[in-house]
């Protein structure tokens, strides 16, 4: 697995070096860039964990390089800068940066400030790809990955069809399916023939949710259209 990569633009070349000395002494993988014209598009050319960025650049400062960058990323960025006002420090977070480091600083205290910066990304990716992986309705949590469905956190027992109608119904609420349309998903196959099937496995499943939650009804009948996911969850 490649260590996480960090983009520099900063002028100084002595600064530049320092910076990157001590990130690569902690095993992160360093792209230096000049800024200027096209920044934008190289930095993000560069797809990094996190960047670091002067607010003096030729022809684009680093203000405006971030304002720039939030339209199309939402990487960790740090402003290191000789203006060390509040009034600066304002602006550059305002603009989109998430920390702002005062010229001269300890780059001991830079590379904990990555180090911090690059954790919480990490664990806010970790976060959106487990919701990404997850269908919740109040009480009921459907897991994709692991295919396992949860009510007030005790585990019902489906059915691989069963799971898939539950996770059909469940991704829109409130929608009509036709019986038609959950036989195509589930089996498959566009030959419907028998309504019986369906409804079959539509009771099965009722039944496993009203044991764990008996108050509410899950699944809605919508006599002569089909079946719904209740909505009012």
């Amino acid at each position: 697995m490649l260590s996480p990569k960090v983009v520099i633009l900063d002028q100084e070349e002595e600064e530049r070096a320092s910076i990157r000395y001590h990130l690569e002494m902690e095993g992160y993988r360093i792209k230096c860039l000049k800024g200027g014209c096209g920044a934008v598009g190289h930095v993000l050319e560069e797809n990094p964990d996190l960047i670091i960025t002067d607010v003096l650049l030729p022809e684009i400062d680093g203000i405006e390089l971030c304002k720039q960058l939030r339209n199309y990323t939402d990487i960790p960025i740090i402003i290191v800068s000789a203006k060390s006002d509040t009034e600066d420090k304002v602006i550059g977070l305002n603009a989109g940066s998430d920390d702002y480091i005062a010229k001269p600083f300890n780059p001991i205290e830079l590379v904990a400030r990555v180090n911090a910066h690059i954790r919480r990304s990490n664990l806010m990716r970790q976060k959106h790809h487990q919701l990404c992986q997850q269908i919740k309705h109040g009480d009921l949590v459907i897991d994709l990955s692991s295919q396992l469905v949860n009510i007030n956190d005790e585990l019902v027992i489906l059915s691989a069809r069963e799971f898939k109608l539950l996770t059909q119904l469940a991704r829109f609420p409130g929608r009509i399916f036709r019986m038609d349309e959950l036989y195509e998903h589930v089996w498959g196959t566009k030959t419907f023939v028998d309504t019986g099937t369906v409804m079959v496995h539509i009771s099965n499943l009722r039944k496993k949710l009203h044991q764990k939650n008996p108050t509410f009804p899950y699944i809605v009948t919508v006599r002569g259209a089909g079946y719904k996911f209740n909505e009012n969850v």
